[in-house]
């Protein structure tokens, strides 16, 4: 029965946001890009590991209280960014979530900055929450036409400050393994980065990089 309405129970890590209620609006970003469609630690495609990611997150924060929403994301040139909607902030975390969520596809490039600018937007005009945060589930790898090395790095982390300067905390999940994914602890902050190769065990390390990126936000309480 859980399976069938779209509430399993393998993502625990809710038991410790639970505790708190935060007002909390999330915005989380899944990277559906080209590159992602590579193998990942595991042996499968990182695509489906963030996938599986994005599922337990969402999840665990929409029983947590929290108001959450979730898209996909991949860019065609400066402009063509697409976001797909997976979860919007009044959507239930049900079968049709997960529907929405098994129909993405790796495709296109990455504007990792575009996209933090949607999610900080769709947190200030649909969250609702007087606290907001984006969490970011990415390979690292931001690249497009003309964006790419120090300047895609740059643009990341002007979207990233404008976001903060408005009160919102931002995180980074990396589901992939690659060394090359480390250029985003740069770019986010060791406090506001978080690798995980493989999901199992990640409940606990999870809940208190959540926790720790609201606190450094000032945004926990």
């Amino acid at each position: 029965t859980a399976q069938r309405t779209g509430h399993a129970r393998e993502a625990r890590f809710h038991r410790k946001p639970r505790r708190i209620r935060r007002e909390l609006g999330v915005s989380v970003l899944l990277d559906i890009t080209a590159s992602s469609a590579d193998p990942a630690g595991d042996g499968r495609a990182l695509f489906e590991l963030q996938r599986d990611g994005a599922l337990q997150l969402v999840r665990a924060l929409s029983e947590a209280g929290d108001r959450v929403s979730c898209h996909g994301f991949h860019s065609w040139g400066r402009k063509l960014v697409r976001l797909q909607r997976v979860k919007g902030f009044d959507d239930r975390a049900d079968v049709a979530m997960r529907a929405r969520l098994a129909a993405l596809r790796p495709v296109g490039y990455s504007r990792l900055g575009a996209a933090i600018r949607h999610g900080h937007w769709l947190l200030q005009n649909h969250s609702g929450m007087p606290r907001g945060m984006i969490v970011l589930i990415s390979d690292g790898l931001a690249y497009d036409q003309d964006y790419e090395g120090e300047h895609a790095v740059q643009d990341t982390r002007r979207a990233l400050r404008e976001a903060r300067a408005r009160g919102l905390a931002c995180l980074c999940l990396d589901l992939s393994g690659r060394s090359e994914a480390g250029s985003l602890r740069g770019v986010f902050g060791e406090a506001h980065h978080l690798r995980l190769p493989v999901l199992q065990g990640m409940e606990g390390r999870l809940a208190r990089a959540l926790e720790r990126s609201l606190r450094e936000a000032g945004l926990r309480g």
